[in-house]
């Protein structure tokens, strides 16, 4: 349990091998660990083409391994951890955060996409101390709207809009974590201040808006970056103390419907170049004029796999499998393109 060469074992803990194909798959075995945490699991006839991966259930918190593809290991998976939980210890810090910003229309607001990486530090699973305090939460600009979650490595029913505040209530384990969400900024606004109440050790801000200038903060502008023939003003740098609003000012520049429109190429691109992977959850987003995160494999089949799960361990009921099916579908299409991309 836990990280490292001396870590005590998972002893006798009940271990869930998971298969996800095109055309099925779902929970394929499972067994007690053994007095030093090891265990065997069997796959009759293993799909080549299938992603596997196995989950533990640990006071009250499942965790997932790696997902490989059949053809990728040996004899092994790769090394399941599980955590002691705690509510407190060290902060929970922000590593970084990336914020774009489209142009605003005549009428309409700024879209908006964040993606903060969150780091526990401590070698226990964080948790709420009650059913009510989040385990994270930071504050976003005055008076947005339209505020939804992207797929995170979190759940997005874990990521929710209090007032003024961003907030995560699920368990963040040792390591680190991304969030991603999108909102709108009020129409017309001739600037935005980002509140920074958590240091961070890097805020990279993209802006449409080129002519856009930074009235306070510690950043420092880099220059032009164009994605697919769209350009944004890059302006980027640490945060190293909490209680620090970084200001942009926009320009009064009108644009056309065609420049509100964003299309996923032009996504794809700025978030090429931040290097992470993201993930796209509920279709409603491909619907904003907001960025949208590209599907990567492996979160694509540990989404599956937690829903698999999910549905097991709850009601049979005809909608929640209604549900279930419709929703393990949508997800089986996008990793079959996913996969089909990577070959």
């Amino acid at each position: 349990m836990g990280s490292g060469p001396d870590a005590p074992p998972f002893a006798h803990g009940w271990v869930l091998l998971h298969e996800i194909t095109m055309s099925g798959g779902g929970a394929r075995d499972s067994v007690r660990a053994d007095r030093d945490g090891r265990y065997r699991l069997t796959v009759a006839r293993p799909d080549s083409g299938a992603l596997y991966m196995v989950s533990a259930a640990y006071r009250g918190i499942t965790y997932f391994s790696q997902a490989i593809l059949a053809r990728e290991w040996q004899d092994t998976v790769p090394v399941l951890e599980v955590f002691d939980t705690t509510s407190t210890g060290a902060p929970i810090t922000v590593g970084q955060r990336h914020v774009v910003i489209r142009r605003g229309g005549d009428q309409g607001g700024r879209n908006v996409l964040e993606l903060i990486t969150l780091a526990n530090r401590d070698d226990r699973t964080r948790v709420s101390p009650d059913s009510v305090s989040p385990v994270w939460a930071g504050r976003l600009p005055a008076g947005i709207s339209a505020f939804q979650v992207g797929e995170s490595d979190v759940s997005a029913e874990a990521i929710e809009l209090r007032g003024d505040r961003v907030v995560v209530t699920a368990p963040l384990p040792p390591g680190q974590k991304q969030i991603v969400f999108t909102y709108v900024l009020p129409a017309n606004a001739r600037e935005v201040a980002l509140p920074v109440d958590h240091p961070t050790g890097r805020l990279l801000v993209l802006l449409e808006d080129t002519a856009a200038t930074l009235v306070d903060g510690p950043l420092e502008r880099r220059g032009v970056e164009v994605f697919d023939d769209t350009q944004f003003a890059l302006f980027d740098g640490a945060v190293p103390a909490a209680g620090t609003d970084v200001v942009f000012r926009f320009t009064r520049r009108g644009v056309t419907a065609n420049t509100v429109a964003i299309g996923v190429a032009v996504l794809s691109a700025v978030l090429l170049v931040l290097a992470v992977p993201l993930l796209r959850r509920r279709s409603a987003l491909s619907g904003l004029a907001a960025p949208s995160p590209d599907d990567t494999p492996e979160t694509l089949a540990r989404a599956i796999a937690a829903l698999d799960t999910r549905f097991e361990a709850g009601p049979r009921t005809s909608a929640a499998e209604a549900e279930y099916r419709e929703r393990r579908a949508a997800l089986k299409a996008r990793l079959a393109a996913r996969l089909g991309a990577r070959r």
